[in-house]
Order: C-alpha cells, then structure tokens, then sequence
C-alpha cells in the first residue's frame, strides 16, 4: 500500500496524530509543538517558516518517518480528528466553570466597590482575587495547556483534572462547604499546572516554557498560602506573579519567530529574577 504524501498544508495536530513517529522529527528540531493550545493546528509550512527550516528537507524528513510505521486504517487527513473533536464535548463544563467564576468574581468585585447587590453567599465579598485569579484565569490557562497536551499525547485526558479541579474550587467558594474545601481544590488545580509544565518542559526545554512554569509555581506556592489559612493578602504578591509570567512567557513564546539576540533574551530573565526576588522578599 502506497503512503499518503504529505501536504504542506497539513495541520502538525492531524500529522502527529496519525503518524507517531513524526513526533521525533518536530522534537529534532526542538519545536514539540506543545507550548500552546493553537500551535497543533498550525501547518507544516507554517512551522517550517517560523523556525527558518527549508520546506523540502523537512517534508522529507517527515516523509522518512512515515516510511518507518504502517499507514492509518482510520479515515482520512483531518476527518480522524474532527470526530473526536467532537466526542470531547466533556472540555465545555470545565470552561463553563471557568465563566462561573468570572461572573461570580465580577459580582464580589461590585459588592467591594459598594454595590447594592444580593451578596449571594455570605463569603462572595472576600473572593474576588481567588475567584478571578484561581477560579477564572488559573482554570483557563491550565485548560489551554491540558489541550495542547492531549492533542499531542492521544487518550491521555488526565490532565483535564488540573483545570477541572480549580473550576471546582471556585464553584465550592459560593457554597458553605467548609473554607479548606474550595482552598484545597485549587491548591490541587495549581499543582497540576506545575506537573503539565514539567511535562511540556521535558519535550521542549525553552526559556519561555521554564518562564510560564515559574509562574505556575507561584500560583501553587500562593494557593498553598491560602490553604494554610493565611489572609488572602499574602497570597496576592505570589498570584500576580503567576500571572505575570505567564504573560511574558507566552510573549516570549510568540516571539521565537522574531529570532531575538541573547543580549535580550539576557535581559528579559534579568526582569524575570528581578520580579522574583521582589516577591520572595515582600
């Protein structure tokens, strides 16, 4: 049986998912295609062009891989993929979560602000920050991250618990469960981004990876703050963190195409320990 050419507007999602052995080519190259949820529904001329390699060569290079595995007996290119694409329908509770406790975050930031509002849960008030920084934004990062593992390693959905637990967590903080509960739920939540980090930073070890799980481990180490039962104020330094880093490491991330010289790239860690420090010692 003939092996299907590769097209150069194949997506890097499909290709992996089809032929496994493909993955050691994108990993040669240092470029796992694992650093955010979008990039596996890029194309391979698309990847080829932002990490300057030449198309033809690495065509071949994943045509030689293919020759190494038998040909799928699944459907075609792309329809494989849609239909589980479909059958994982089960991420939308998790994002419904996440808009949960947005909304719930808004509402507590009103009630702060003086607000005539039903206060919803005697405790809503004094949320905002976990409901917005673990509940929302923790719950949505770590998603985006669960996605783009999943889409690389197939069948392995375990590392939906780390969005899915945080979501819980800021579900629990408008009920009456007892305060360790929710605290714990998104404690464990932050753990998981950290493990998903360790996991992406073993197939791709670039600095913007390293840089987004510091940040992971500053939400953990301000979640665990918050469960050992100290005031939400001493965990905001650790929280803003995370998300600082976050946002830088995925500009940094972003900017791989830009090629940037060492003497930035220097600086940019410089900002990063420089921000690090600060927290340590507030």
């Amino acid at each position: 049986m003939k092996h299907q050419p590769i097209s150069p507007e194949m997506s890097i999602a499909d290709l992996m998912r089809n032929w496994p052995a493909t993955i050691a080519v994108f990993q040669r190259h240092r470029m796992a295609c694992v650093g955010c949820a979008i990039a596996p529904f890029n194309s391979v001329a698309k990847a080829a062009e932002i990490y300057g390699l030449p198309l033809e060569t690495f065509l071949a290079e994943l045509q030689a891989a293919i020759q190494k595995e038998q040909l799928p007996t699944g459907p075609p290119f792309g329809m494989g993929y849609r239909f589980r694409a479909q059958k994982e329908g089960w991420r939308l509770p998790i994002l419904m979560l996440a808009l949960l406790a947005l909304l719930a975050g808004l509402w507590a930031g009103l009630l702060r602000l003086g607000w005539s509002l039903p206060a919803l849960s005697w405790r809503l008030p004094a949320q905002h920050g976990p409901l917005m920084v673990s509940g929302f934004l923790g719950t949505l990062i770590t998603l985006e991250r669960a996605v783009a593992l999943s889409q690389l390693q197939a069948g392995r959905r375990f590392y939906y618990l780390a969005p899915l637990l945080s979501g819980a967590g800021a579900l629990t903080l408008l009920t009456t469960l007892p305060a360790g509960i929710p605290r714990g739920l998104s404690t464990l939540g932050a753990l998981g981004l950290v493990l998903i980090f360790v996991t992406i930073c073993r197939l791709q070890p670039t600095t913007d990876h390293l840089v987004m799980g510091g940040g992971a481990l500053l939400w953990l180490a301000g979640s665990a703050l918050w469960l050992a039962g100290r005031p939400v104020s001493q965990s905001v330094p650790w929280w803003i963190g995370f998300l600082v880093l976050t946002i830088a490491g995925e500009r940094l991330e972003l900017a791989r195409i830009l090629l940037l010289k060492r003497p930035v790239r220097l600086a940019f860690i410089a900002i990063v320990a420089a921000l690090l420090a600060g927290i340590v010692l507030t």
